[in-house]
């Protein structure tokens, strides 16, 4: 991953955590309902919807057919929300199956957001690759990540490590693209309160990629953190 050196302190957060079975045993409708009460409240500040397969179905199309449910339309419920609420701070979107329409459409949300400081998609397939080197590369999630990131003044920590991000597992399988890394780092000099970028375990620097890294760094302002670095 790369960073700042500077960490900022996090308050005491009230939280809240939905697990498996998956969110109201229905994706879309569960987002749409988790909407609802985030928009009308003004208290949490920590959300946890880790491991409830909010996946935009491309992976999985066949749940979605069978429940007849709209793809993606979770996350671009929960990305409407966060259009307004200005309460939660920590939001936990890891392990998922999030694939690059889901992490677009929630972008689009980040874009205007002024309360989240944490965003975590760990272990993803935000690129739509899958762990086994499945689908076809696609760099939308991380170009609209890096729309919202110009104009969002309030994240200072983003998690994205396990998300095959340059098209390649972790040992390497795949094919190598480096077009969603090279989208952040022009959006990044306009952000100013990103503090930690996450990167790390989607063989970034195995496959070869060091040197990208590094022009994105030099135009960025962040550093690369070795021992927090795995990929």
């Amino acid at each position: 991953c790369f960073a700042h050196q500077r960490r900022a302190t996090q308050p005491r957060a009230r939280a809240r955590q939905i697990g498996s079975p998956h969110v109201a045993d229905g994706r879309a409708r569960g987002g749409q309902h988790t909407r609802r009460g985030l928009a009308k409240n003004n208290t949490l500040t920590f959300l946890n919807l880790s491991g409830n397969a909010l996946s935009d179905g491309a992976i999985v199309s066949g749940e979605y057919e069978q429940a007849k449910l709209p793809p993606n339309g979770g996350l671009a419920a929960l990305g409407a929300c966060l259009r307004v609420n200005t309460a939660l701070q920590k939001l936990d979107l890891s392990e998922n199956r999030i694939e690059a329409k889901g992490l677009a459409a929630l972008s689009r949300g980040l874009k205007d957001n002024v309360g989240l400081t944490e965003l975590n998609a760990k272990n993803n397939t935000v690129v739509s690759i899958s762990k086994c080197a499945w689908g076809t590369f696609d760099a939308t999630s991380i170009t609209e990540l890096a729309e919202a990131l110009k104009f969002n003044s309030t994240l200072t920590m983003i998690n994205l490590a396990q998300n095959q991000l340059c098209g390649l597992t972790a040992q390497a399988k795949g094919r190598f693209n480096a077009s969603g890394i090279l989208a952040l780092a022009p959006r990044l000099r306009f952000n100013t309160t990103l503090k930690q970028f996450n990167l790390s375990d989607n063989a970034i620097i195995e496959s070869g990629g060091r040197p990208i890294m590094e022009d994105v760094l030099a135009c960025t302002g962040f550093k690369l953190a070795e021992k927090l670095d795995k990929g």
